[in-house]
This record gives C-alpha cells, structure tokens and sequence, in this order.
C-alpha cells in the first residue's frame, strides 16, 4: 500500500486529503502538523509521495521542500504543494525547489485522486527505469570483461600461429587444419593469416623471439 504523508497545520485540511485518499484510493495516509514534525517523520515513514503545505506557522512548505531536497535520502520523493496562491509565480517558485505538482485550495477530491496518482504512476515508471538502466550496466560490465578475455584468447592464437610459420608450417596447411573450427575460430584465422601474409620468415621468428611466447614441448 502506498505510503502518503499530508503536511499541514490546519485540522480542517488534514481530514478532508485524508478522507478522499482513504476512502477514494485506500493509500495509507500519515500526517505531519508542522514543517520541523513533517522533516522529523518523513526519514523513518519513507512516504511514496508528499503533499506540503505551502503556508505554515514556522518552517513553511519551501523551506520543508529545500531541506528535503538537500538530503540524500529523501531528495526523490516526489512533493505537491498545497497552497491557495494561484498566482504564476508562486508555483513556478515551489517547482525550482524540486515540488512536482500543486494542488489549490479549496480542494476538489477528483483532482486531489487525479494528482495524486499521476505522480505515484510516474515514480513507479522512474523507479522501473532505474532498475532497466542497472541492469543494463551491468549486463555491459560482463559482456565487457567476456569480450576481455575471448581478445586476449585470439591474440594468443594470432602468436601461435605466427609461432608455426616460423617453424616453418605454411599458411595454407594453418588454415586446412583449422577447417572443421566454429565459424568465428575460422574467420580470426583467416584475417590473421592476411595479416601476416607476405611478412618474411625471419620477420615473424623476430616477432616471436621479441615476445618471448613459449614453444610447446615437442616431445609431448
């Protein structure tokens, strides 16, 4: 059940959000009677959504916003002011702190809903994303670290190869013997034969003696 805390120090206001949420959309719905009681409660209630007054004895609804904000913890709660300011400005003041909707005074329980569960909509679709895009980093670390290793499996075989050339193996008896491998093993052996086609002998033994890869025992 969603958790929703309603901010405000009029009774009057605190009953009639909490009726329509209770009754109309069954939320679980908390109170706070003061911006300093809503900043104390809201770190152990952990509300989906908030609706915060604007006008408060003490600390008013943009201070409340601004130190949510600021905090780690509850920056992404998403907050409706409730306010009976109508004018432009006031609301464009309460959404540069971060609020995502107002809802005017007097209040209608229709639109209250409507709101309401638009935002909850949103954050759930926010929440869903965040999850898609941590699952898709990951996926890229670990295709990452395969990709790694498959590069480091080729430049081992690109070494080996030119390790047979210059024992004298020639391309073409390479690629006969590599003829019953998977498709991607073929294809590397193909473009690394290119590679290195037309190189002279003494050039790869060079090669080869510079990085020092190790010969297989011959005896074995």
């Amino acid at each position: 059940m969603n958790k929703i805390l309603i901010v405000d120090d009029e009774s009057i206001n605190l009953r009639i959000l909490s009726n329509c949420l209770k009754r109309q959309d069954g939320f679980d719905v908390l109170i706070a009677r003061s911006g300093e009681d809503a900043l104390k409660r809201v770190e152990y209630i952990k509300p989906e959504i908030i609706l915060l007054d604007v006008m408060m004895p003490g600390i008013d609804g943009f201070e409340v916003c601004r130190h949510l904000k600021a905090n780690e913890n509850t920056r992404d709660i998403p907050i409706i002011f409730l306010t009976v300011f109508s004018e432009t400005k006031d609301k464009i003041k309460g959404l540069e702190l971060g609020a995502v909707d107002y809802i005017t005074k007097p209040f209608d329980s229709d639109e209250v809903s409507v709101r309401v569960k638009t935002q909850l909509t949103i954050r759930d679709l926010q929440k869903q994303l965040e999850e898609k895009n941590f699952q898709l980093k990951r996926e890229i670390i670990k295709y990452k670290r395969i990709e790694k290793v498959i590069q480091s499996q080729f430049d081992e075989l690109e070494m080996r190869i030119m390790l047979l050339i210059s024992d004298g193996l020639k391309n073409n008896t390479i690629a006969a013997l590599t003829n019953r491998a998977n498709g991607t093993i073929r294809n590397r052996v193909s473009r690394i034969l290119k590679k290195i086609d037309g190189k002279r002998r003494d050039d790869i033994k060079k090669f080869v003696r510079r990085y020092d890869f190790p010969k297989k025992n011959k005896t074995s």
